[in-house]
């Protein structure tokens, strides 16, 4: 496997520090590989997100969602209290 080095903040390098030391069992190489798996799928989630939105139709202007949307809840407002 490649070696890496990377220069980290203060902050960083002492939060990796402190997490290693909480759980002896961790390594800084488990720490920062399990950071850039969460980014990983962080990035996936987003992508699968904006496919979504892509594939979801024409967009339609945020005012008139609004006014759709208002209408319909004032709408069932009334209904309720009847």
């Amino acid at each position: 496997m490649p070696t890496l080095t990377i220069s980290l903040s203060d902050h960083l390098s002492n939060y990796i520090v402190s997490k290693c030391q909480d759980q002896p069992a961790l390594s800084a190489d488990d720490l920062v590989a399990e950071g850039l798996r969460l980014l990983e799928e962080r990035d996936r989630q987003l992508r699968d997100f904006v496919a979504q939105g892509a594939d979801s139709g024409t967009p339609e202007p945020g005012d008139e969602a609004f006014d759709r949307l208002q209408q319909k809840y004032q709408a069932a407002l009334q209904d309720a209290a009847k």
